[in-house]
């Protein structure tokens, strides 16, 4: 069975979520090195968090089927569809 280029993005970007939950706390000691209350202390914090992580991941998963499939309601429809498989 061959993988269509969703699935392949599909699996890049969970892999990359994955990999980034685990850098975590990389992301907040990254922060620590600026300024309190600078642009780049709270992106590098929002980037710490946890729950950010994977929502911030599908948000690039429901682009690239986007950009895939040539328009949004394609996206929202693969998204809808109720087979995981």
């Amino acid at each position: 069975m061959k993988p269509t280029p969703v699935e392949l993005v599909a699996t890049v970007f969970f892999a990359l979520a994955v990999i980034h939950t685990f850098c975590v706390k990389r992301f907040v000691l990254w922060a620590h090195r600026y300024p309190q209350g600078s642009v780049r202390e709270n992106l590098l914090h929002f980037l710490s968090e946890t729950e950010v992580v994977f929502g911030l991941w599908a948000a690039a998963l429901f682009l690239g089927i986007g950009v895939i499939r040539g328009s949004v309601s394609d996206a929202v429809a693969y998204n809808r569809r109720p087979e995981f498989y």
